[in-house]
């Protein structure tokens, strides 16, 4: 079986955000588990699982993974639990940018219904969390993760607007020499 390699990510660090440190891929990857099984020993039983999973997963929205990061050294309660509070903030600070959960942009009518979901973030982003985490407050934490999301989302528009670029279609095509060897009219 083939490994899976990773592609380039741009690292997401802002200095202000000391509970979170994060990772973006413009495309999507596999988090650490599903890593685990799609690079892992090729008998492994929940490797078909993992793979459909992957490869059937929604590509127009983006992958939130979190990791403990420096937590790892407190017991299993605590770092389980502080990675549900990390996710459920990012998806509170996801809403609070006028998107949904996945990261698509919501079109809201007059009264605040949701009338359609349009393309928004797209890729995969791995949070890493602080040591600070389990003592922040929720505002602290809904603050840094709204700036790692206001970065992430920069970082998606500069990708996006230089994938756009066109070639120029205004400059003539060059033309072709004849050779030596063929006869003039």
């Amino acid at each position: 079986m083939a490994h899976y390699k990773l592609p380039r990510f741009v690292p997401v660090s802002i200095k202000k955000a000391t509970l979170f440190r994060g990772k973006y891929w413009h495309e999507h990857v596999p988090s650490n588990i599903e890593l685990r099984y799609l690079n892992g020993p090729s008998y492994h039983a929940y490797i078909p699982r993992v793979r459909h999973a992957f490869e059937t997963r929604d590509r127009d929205t983006l992958w939130l993974s979190f990791t403990p990061g420096d937590l790892i050294k407190h017991t299993h309660a605590v770092w389980t639990r502080c990675l549900r509070r990390g996710k459920h903030v990012f998806q509170e600070a996801l809403e609070q940018r006028g998107l949904d959960r996945d990261g698509r942009r919501l079109v809201l009518d007059d009264k605040g219904k949701v009338i359609e979901k349009q393309p928004g973030i797209t890729g995969s982003l791995q949070i890493t969390l602080g040591a600070g985490f389990p003592r922040a407050t929720r505002e602290e934490m809904l603050e840094q993760a709204g700036l790692i999301l206001r970065h992430v989302q920069y970082i998606h528009y500069q990708h996006r607007q230089s994938g756009d670029i066109k070639p120029d279609e205004t400059k003539k095509p060059q033309k072709e020499r004849k050779s030596e060897s063929q006869p003039t009219p």
